[in-house]
């Protein structure tokens, strides 16, 4: 039976807990598999301490490095906002183009549902489920079949501009 790391660790972790348990798992062992057990409990020790303070050394040069970036920053005059702008979207803050509101998209379609209610579809994106239910009730396989005139368009169109 495989046993995972885990529950390795966790019967290693069990078993050097006490000096009782610890006894218990070594009594088989001769005083030199105990002294080279001990030199190597040791490496990994000194092999910890060493990711430890490698850790914190590059947690520290990382915390130097924001602190030069933020005096650059501050004497040089860029403000934080600038600074998140450039290198969040790689674009200056004076290049930023505002945003438009879309233009609404005029229907081009009308149609009645299968529950009698009259919609319109502008055509884009896929066909509206209640516009197929009513394409398969009413035999038709071209949802053109459905479509308003221009003028109706035209119409509707000149609604949406006077609101």
């Amino acid at each position: 039976m495989a046993f995972s790391h885990e529950t390795k660790a966790n019967a290693l972790k069990s078993a050097l807990s006490t000096v009782k348990s610890l006894k218990t798992a070594t009594k088989d062992l001769t005083i030199a598999e105990l002294q080279d057990i001990i030199t190597k409990v040791n490496q990994v020790i000194e092999e910890r301490k060493q990711e430890i303070a490698d850790r914190e050394n590059r947690l520290k040069a990382y915390e130097e490095a924001l602190k030069q970036i933020d005096a650059i920053r501050e004497s040089s005059g860029i403000s934080e906002e600038d600074f998140l702008a450039h290198y969040t979207k790689n674009t200056a803050p004076s290049e930023k183009k505002e945003r438009k509101p879309r233009k609404p998209v005029v229907p081009k379609y009308r149609y009645t549902t299968l529950a009698g209610e009259e919609k319109l579809w502008t055509g884009q994106g896929k066909t509206p489920l209640p516009l197929k239910e009513r394409m398969d009730a009413d035999g038709i396989t071209d949802k053109e079949h459905y479509r308003m005139s221009d003028d109706e368009i035209a119409a509707i169109e000149q609604q949406m501009n006077a609101q």
